[in-house]
């Protein structure tokens, strides 16, 4: 069920919350040996995105992300007098590590460099009466640098974001029923920017 209030408004408010606590219970940069677990807001992204971490100094953090999602569309191909059935699946699937380095604390908000790599793959299968009339599948490589801020009102919880430059490649190979197969290679670069992230962090 959507929510009553848009997402800026949303964002707004918590950060509202979050300035309302009291200087003492703000704390700094997360300590050697935390876990954290990060997950994005305020995205209109379908998938799954899930960050796990730890801290292996006080400065260096090394991380997995997952992002993992599924579709399945159902529909009757236009033809609804021929009772034909047309079924659409889209699954993907991306896995990669996450190295932070974190720069020296400004009160309760530290700057970091972030460096990923990617790996995933994703296929979208249609079906038709049964029969499999056209498969994609398609695998990626990607890697990002970026430089970002992470705020901690208090020890165990942080917001953060950052900005920075990606690159990637992927490589899609598409099989019909009649035979034909079609391979396309295709490269991007640029900037991107991340979606406003809260991790929680625990011993």
């Amino acid at each position: 069920m959507p929510s009553s209030l848009s997402r800026p408004r949303q964002a707004f408010l918590l950060t509202a919350l979050l300035l309302t606590l009291p200087a003492s219970l703000r704390g700094q940069g997360a300590e050697k040996g935390t876990w954290s677990v990060g997950i994005p807001l305020f995205t209109e992204d379908v998938g799954s995105v899930l960050n796990l971490g730890r801290m292996m100094t006080d400065r260096l953090h090394l991380g997995i992300e997952l992002d993992l999602r599924a579709a399945r569309l159902e529909e009757d191909a236009n033809r609804p007098s021929a009772g034909i059935d047309a079924k659409i699946e889209n699954r993907d699937f991306a896995i990669g590590p996450v190295l932070k380095w974190y720069g020296t604390d400004v009160g309760p908000v530290v700057p970091f460099l972030r460096l990923r790599g990617l790996w995933g793959q994703s296929s979208q299968r249609v079906t038709l009466i049964e029969t499999v009339v056209q498969q994609d599948d398609t695998t990626l490589w990607a890697a990002s640098l970026g430089l970002g801020a992470e705020w901690f009102p208090i020890r165990q919880l942080s917001l953060s974001g950052y900005t920075g430059f990606q690159y990637s490649t992927q490589t899609r190979e598409r099989r019909e029923d009649d035979g034909d197969q079609v391979d396309r290679t295709t490269e991007n670069a640029g900037t991107f920017r991340s979606a406003l992230t809260v991790a929680f962090y625990f011993r």
